[in-house]
């Protein structure tokens, strides 16, 4: 199973946020159907990454 690292930038939508992180996470060890969401948000201090969701696929 093919676990998925994605990047996806765009342009500031007026909250916050630059882009979307999706991430596959392993269970003890192996590849799973379980993804993590995150948002990408420019700040005055830098980037910040945010949980956005957990969820089976």
């Amino acid at each position: 199973m093919h676990q998925r690292k994605e990047v996806t930038r765009w342009q500031d939508d007026g909250h916050g946020s630059i882009g979307e992180i999706w991430y596959d996470l392993n269970i003890d060890g192996y590849a799973s159907d379980l993804t993590a969401t995150f948002y990408i948000e420019e700040g005055l201090d830098g980037l910040t990454v945010r949980l956005n969701d957990i969820h089976v696929m």
